[in-house]
């Protein structure tokens, strides 16, 4: 996973430093979200706030644009 800036924090290296029910505490969220989270292998980065973090995710997406081709009227 790439790291963006200098002091993110990847969700994954938080949890190996502070467990599943710290992060999921520190980030006043549930532990069966922040599994989700490492499950699907999301880019989620936290960014220590005072008692807590404030986090974020960046997310690939691929946009197909469907053209319709015809004559114009």
């Amino acid at each position: 996973m790439k790291k963006t800036l200098e002091y993110d924090i990847t969700l994954q290296d938080e949890v190996s430093r502070h467990t599943i029910e710290g992060t999921a505490k520190a980030m006043g969220i549930t532990k069966g979200a922040v599994w989700q989270m490492i499950r699907d292998k999301r880019q989620v980065y936290l960014i220590s706030s005072g008692d807590g973090f404030r986090y974020f995710e960046i997310k690939e997406f691929d946009r197909t644009i469907a053209v319709k081709r015809g004559k114009a009227a």
